[in-house]
């Protein structure tokens, strides 16, 4: 049952359908000031801030002399910038604190990525696409003093120093990345994928945990253990970080008092010191501390996590005491919303083809089952889910568990009816596959049953698990195309060299399909190890120079270990490697073994796609239309007799045999996934033509999504992923542990997103996904033509909100080659089931 205090009944929200119904009109204020930012109608919109980039830099430079260890130096840098930031409040919002001293912010991170806007100081503010302003002041700053102490110390210049002369293989794979292609490694942007642990904070406040936190360093000093001098600092540094977030607060507190915010004020004389008593002061110790984070971990899924069970016991404490009414909780969870998007990321142009229109992605997840697998459904997940509904911005990325054997329907309804009404938001996740798969990569039962969703769809563990999900991004296609170039790939060389992978089976020696998958298999394997290598050199240096001993705090394990996060103090350690093109190869491999069957004994079929591909199909007119017409597609026909469905069965089982053989820097596993961002719209403008018939420099499929236009219905859809998500032996039981993006479009309701047969279809096929094995699936809920409009004239659409592959964004803010990706994607009637035709638009799209 529902733990219901406050609200009887869902009509019990039906007052604040418009927001400036029932006295929210804060909230509408506050979303009319951050549509003027994003939309750049007033002001300056996003702006570059480089206050930490400045005060961090400030203090590494002044211990550079220090023999204190590196994560001393880290702490005492984190409450420097912590103690000295600015403590503006940019409009009324409930909340004290601010990701950044913008009122819309994108932070430099000079240590990881941020010296990839060095060459556009000049530009960046006005470039075209997702302006990010920067004043001429803070570019000279960043020139001349921020950027060269950074030169040869960030994470990709310390593991290349490291690696150059000691590993070529590992060197190897640093050239690799640095060409984008072929894969791309997140640890030298962020790690930052994690869900923290703030209930500790909560119940016991900061003040307590610091004197935890001292009376085990103190412990350390009549240990005679050789390891007692790490712990010993170890503990140093968390004190040291913790103290920053509390001269944080107090700065807060006093600019408060200063400005008449007296409620704000009272709410900062308790917390974050001591521990919550209210929801309010819950509310605001959970996003203080997210703030606080953001000092020594990039702006890049750092995700609240589980909010809707975080905040519950203060919540219902408030209830009870009759302090809190529906208008009053809407309000503060709203306050929070636009705080958790307050900022985004810094993307210079070069990256704007992979990656723009994204926010931070910072994940709320909401509903499913709690740690005892009874239902967590209460009326903060309602709450929740309204004002997403209500609000309707890019960030937070609201994700909703269901447990179909523990949820109501009625929660279950609702999910669908914020779908419909925000057309995009939330994604949702099956709790019973979910929490199965993350089992099987041996999580125990009561923290798998916690999972939390980080960055765009990975299911972690809440506050016990270092997940970062981004190790890996690998290119599939790219494997495709070594296997046709005998191990090259063409135009890609590494210097004078041509040859890639030097161990190939020549085409010439291929008889028939099965020896051409094991070619693939060869260049796919090579690929695998070589990104494996570099995300696991990339983490030692995280580990060396780049320790967190804030973020220790908000985790199981590390306070008990003495050990930091980096350094494999959580108490579960996994890395996640995701792919690019995953229905492209498949359908790629499906058309393959259908031509060489063709042609048997009629000259060398796999050369003769080759050639064609090489070609781009000109000339070869008859193989494209073979391939497009004839060879199997994954999602194109039955699940269990297609050919392209074996094949996606198989490469998932092979990536996951590749994946769990090995081992990250802090001695845990591999999970593979399939998430692509917007990657799969960039990655594809500079890619070749494939086998499937995928012409040269179009994008490449999202997620795991079948391609676009080839499912005839969506029960061909769904099914074709589900029977991956779940298939069993001889493969594994759960073989996409790090998560997935299933993207599915539906044409829109005419009439009303609540007509009850609408609503109950789009329910009823969520429910039967599920039963089939399905892990996760996100909506748009636009048609064709909308979203073509949209394209042409952005001026009339400028908060339309779509889902890309894991996260939502503004439609106007991606690039061309994403809006293209959205337009076509398969549309689908929910009344009949069956894809809607696009060729009607396919003039106006080329």
């Amino acid at each position: 049952m529902v733990q219901r205090v406050l609200l009887t009944d869902d009509a019990d929200l039906s007052a604040f359908d418009d927001l400036a119904a029932g006295g929210l009109d804060r909230l509408q204020r506050l979303k009319n000031r951050y549509l003027e930012i994003v939309e750049r109608k007033n002001g300056r919109g996003v702006e570059v801030c480089i206050e930490r980039a400045r005060l961090i830099t400030d203090s590494m430079r002044d211990a550079e002399a220090s023999d204190e260890p590196m994560i001393l130096r880290r702490a005492r840098a984190i409450n420097h910038y912590l103690s000295n930031r600015d403590v503006t409040f940019h409009d009324e919002n409930l909340l004290a604190g601010a990701t950044t001293s913008k009122e819309m912010g994108a932070p430099v991170y000079p240590e990881l990525l941020g010296m990839s806007i060095w060459p556009e100081l000049d530009s960046i503010s006005e470039r075209t696409s997702n302006p990010q302003y920067l004043s001429r002041e803070n570019a000279n700053t960043l020139n001349l003093d921020v950027f060269p102490y950074w030169m040869e110390r960030t994470v990709l210049e310390q593991t290349r120093k490291r690696v150059e002369h000691e590993d070529p293989e590992t060197f190897l794979a640093l050239e690799l990345m640095e060409r984008v292609s072929f894969f791309i490694n997140g640890g030298g942007a962020t790690v930052s994928h994690v869900v923290p642990w703030f209930a500790d904070v909560l119940e016991k406040g900061l003040l307590r945990m610091i004197d935890e936190a001292a009376a085990r360093q103190a412990a350390c000093a009549s240990d005679s253990n050789p390891l007692s001098d790490r712990k010993d600092a170890f503990y140093q540094a968390t004190v040291l970080s913790m103290h920053g977030i509390l001269n944080y607060a107090s700065r807060l507190r006093d600019e408060a008092h200063q400005r008449g915010f007296h409620e704000i004020a009272e709410v900062l004389s308790r917390v974050p010191a001591h521990p919550a008593q209210t929801f309010h002061e819950a509310i605001q110790t959970v996003w203080l501390c997210h703030v606080a984070i953001l000092a020594e971990n990039v702006n890049m899924a750092m995700s609240p996590g589980r909010l809707d069970q975080v905040l519950w016991p203060y919540f219902l404490a408030d209830c009870e005491r009759g302090e809190l009414s529906i208008e009053r909780a809407l309000e503060l969870i709203g306050c929070l919303w636009f705080k958790i998007a307050d900022n985004t990321n810094l993307v210079p142009e070069s990256a704007e083809k992979m990656f723009g229109g994204a926010g931070s992605v910072p994940a709320v997840t909401v509903g499913g089952v709690d740690r005892n697998g009874e239902d967590a459904v209460n009326d903060l997940t309602f709450l929740m889910l309204h004002a997403t509904e209500l609000l309707c911005i890019r960030d937070p990325n609201v994700n909703a568990r269901i447990h179909l054997g523990k949820n109501p329907d009625e929660y279950v309804d609702r999910v669908a009816r914020t779908i419909l009404t925000t057309r995009a938001i939330p994604a949702v996740y099956n709790d019973e596959v979910v929490i199965a798969s993350l089992q099987e990569q041996g999580v125990d039962l009561e923290d798998a049953r916690d999972y939390a969703i980080v960055g765009c769809v990975e299911p972690t563990t809440s506050g016990s698990s270092y997940a970062e999900t981004s190790a890996v991004l690998l290119n599939l296609t790219a494997a495709m195309d070594m296997t046709l170039n005998e191990g090259k790939r063409p135009p890609f060389k590494l210097g004078d060299r041509e040859q890639i992978n030097p161990d190939f089976i020549s085409l010439t020696d291929l008889d028939a399909f099965p020896d051409f998958l094991q070619a693939f298999d060869l260049q796919l394997t090579f690929l695998v190890d070589h990104a494996v290598d570099l995300a696991t050199a990339l983490g030692e240096t995280h580990r060396d120079v780049l320790p967190v001993p804030l973020l220790s705090c908000f985790f199981v394990g590390p306070m008990e270990k003495g050990i930091d996060l980096s350094a494999g103090g959580a108490k579960y350690n996994s890395s996640g490697a995701t792919h690019v093109g995953f229905a492209d190869v498949c359908d790629s491999l499906a058309a393959v073994q259908a031509f060489s069957e063709q042609h048997a004994g009629n000259g060398n079929p796999f050369e003769m796609m080759r050639d064609a591909v090489d070609a781009d199909f000109i000339g070869h007119e008859s193989i494209l239309e073979f391939v497009r017409t004839r060879a199997p597609k994954f999602g194109g026909g039955s699940v269990d007799r297609d050919p392209a469905q074996a094949i996606a069965a198989w490469l998932v089982d092979r990536l996951y045999e590749l994946y769990q053989s090995k081992r990250n820097a802090r001695g845990g596993p591999y999970r593979p996934a399939y998430w692509t961002m917007t990657n799969h719209a960039g990655l594809g403008q500079i890619g070749g033509a494939l086998p499937s018939g995928r012409r040269a420099k179009q994008v490449f499929s999202s997620g795991i999504t079948p391609a676009s236009q080839v499912a005839p219905d969506l029960l061909a859809a769904y099914l074709a992923v589900a029977k991956l998500c779940r298939h069993g032996p001889p493969g594994p039981e759960y073989p996409v542990p790090g998560g997935i993006a299933l993207n599915m479009k539906y044409t829109p309701f005419v009439r009303s997103c609540r007509d009850s047969e609408y609503l109950s279809r789009f329910s009823d096929l969520i429910r039967g996904y599920f039963l089939a094995g399905g892990m996760q699936v996100q909506y748009t809920v636009q048609d064709y033509g909308t979203l073509l409009d949209a394209k042409l004239n952005p001026e009339r659409y400028p908060d339309l909100i779509v889902r890309v592959s894991g996260y939502s964004a503004f439609f106007k803010d991606l690039n061309e080659a994403m809006q293209d990706e959205l337009i076509t994607r398969s549309q689908y009637d929910l009344h009949s089931g069956k894809a809607v035709l696009l060729r009607q638009y396919k003039g106006e799209l080329t």
